[in-house]
């Protein structure tokens, strides 16, 4: 899964809009998944998390 750099203002703030006080991750469409969490273990351990979620989902819908 290759990272995403935000080069622009406007879509960081649209960005952090969506995500909001409450939501710590995002499925991007076209791009990837995303997930914002305090410590780089625990966002890397949902990030796993969510992939194999979408994966499941994926697997039961095909």
């Amino acid at each position: 899964m290759p990272n995403q750099v935000v080069f622009a203002q406007e879509e960081g703030e649209r960005i952090a809009d969506y995500l909001g006080p409450q939501n710590k991750n995002l499925i991007m469409q076209t791009h990837s998944l995303l997930t914002a969490r305090g410590m780089v273990v625990e966002a890397a351990v949902f990030v796993i998390a969510l992939e194999r979620a979408c994966l499941a989902q994926i697997l039961v819908e095909s």
